[in-house]
């Protein structure tokens, strides 16, 4: 892997997340699909669930909402998890 794409709405709600809780730990998770030569490119990026654990030095994604919506990211527009951000 020699780069990631990032779409920039995509880091635009990245950006938000972040200074939405500036003094904790937050997240998400990133969708897409990697390229030929390997290169991830994140084409849909979600923020923490609403039971997301939130603590100065540590971050847990809310399971359940992830599930949810990462099931339709997948069997609806056949994107794949990419991994996370935090």
């Amino acid at each position: 892997m020699d780069r990631v794409i990032v779409y920039q709405s995509e880091m635009e709600v990245l950006s938000a997340g972040v200074m939405e809780r500036p003094d904790i730990e937050t997240g998400g998770e990133l969708f897409g699909f990697w390229t030929s030569k390997g290169d991830p490119v994140v084409l849909y990026a979600i923020g923490p669930g609403p039971k997301a654990n939130h603590q100065v030095a540590f971050f847990q994604q809310d399971v359940a909402s992830l599930t949810e919506i990462g099931r339709e990211l997948v069997e609806r527009y056949g994107l794949q998890h990419i991994g996370e951000w935090h």
